[in-house]
């Protein structure tokens, strides 16, 4: 019996003037997850520098920001790797 790795692409949103964004609750990234990175969703929405990246007890995914976004929301992908069994 081994194991492998599920990726999961998890989008968050930070609101114009927001520090911080939040996901929905994703009960498949409860157990044996963790985040492997964080990336912009596009160009246009590089509006803000990350400070750090969470992965909650519930599965949802908090992102923060050094400074409130200023110009648009922006939209940043997390990738989370969850270790599953491989039978």
């Amino acid at each position: 019996m081994g194991f492998k790795h599920r990726f999961t692409v998890v989008p968050v949103t930070i609101a114009i003037a927001a520090l911080t964004g939040s996901s929905a609750a994703n009960p498949a990234l409860v157990s044996q997850s963790q985040i492997i990175g964080v990336v912009p969703a596009g160009l246009a929405t590089t509006t803000g520098v990350i400070e750090s990246a969470v992965l909650n007890a519930d599965g949802s995914v908090t992102v923060v920001t050094q400074a409130a976004v200023a110009d648009a929301d922006m939209v940043v992908n997390v990738v989370v790797a969850t270790t599953v069994n491989a039978e």
